[in-house]
């Protein structure tokens, strides 16, 4: 194999590589783009399937991009027919990635119709936190079907779950909003 052969399948495995690895660094710049403003709010329970579809149209211009890149590249059709399986197979890897991460950033920071919805408390609970003794604390709520409040398990400080395991509220005020991509997000909870 000639040094420019060489050269050209390295370039053509990296290309393959970004669909998956592209999102993993979006994601993280946009979380350290994060701890510069304001906190971003959570996905409501039950909305992070929302975000599957736009997560896979990301992931399918990700390999389309790349196909297109690596059919400029080489003229080799074995290189090009491998392209393109081992760039579908990052893609898909990066499908995740892509909703759970950079999705997830653009539907929580651009967002709509922000809205106080009370609703009942119904309990509190607590779940272990892996490698720390503080657990995550909860709140079930029942949800608001006008408003669109999904019910759940919603994630609550622990200053708030002290507060309201010792006297618990009748009802809870959620702010909530529709992100950009249609999720619902939480912006915080309220006595």
């Amino acid at each position: 194999m000639s040094p420019e052969d060489k050269a050209a399948g390295q370039r053509v495995l990296l290309w393959c590589l970004l669909p998956f690895a592209g999102p993993i660094v979006l994601s993280i710049a946009l979380v350290l783009l994060s701890a510069l403003g304001p906190p971003l709010p959570t996905l409501a329970p039950g909305q992070g399937w929302r975000l599957a579809a736009p997560g896979a149209a990301a992931a399918l211009l990700g390999w389309l991009w790349v196909r297109g890149r690596v059919d400029h590249a080489t003229q080799r059709p074995d290189w090009r027919k491998s392209a393109a399986w081992l760039s579908l197979v990052t893609s898909l890897l990066g499908w995740p990635v892509w909703t759970l991460g950079a999705m997830q950033w653009v539907n929580g920071r651009f967002t709509s119709d922000l809205q106080a919805t009370p609703v009942p408390l119904q309990g509190l609970s607590t779940t272990p936190r892996k490698n720390s003794r503080v657990p995550y604390h909860w709140a079930h709520l029942p949800g608001d079907a006008a408003t669109g409040l999904p019910a759940g398990k919603y994630l609550l400080d622990s200053g708030h779950h002290a507060a309201w395991t010792a006297q618990p509220p009748a009802t809870v005020t959620v702010h909530h909003a529709r992100g950009l991509l249609g999720a619902r997000v939480v912006a915080g909870l309220g006595d």
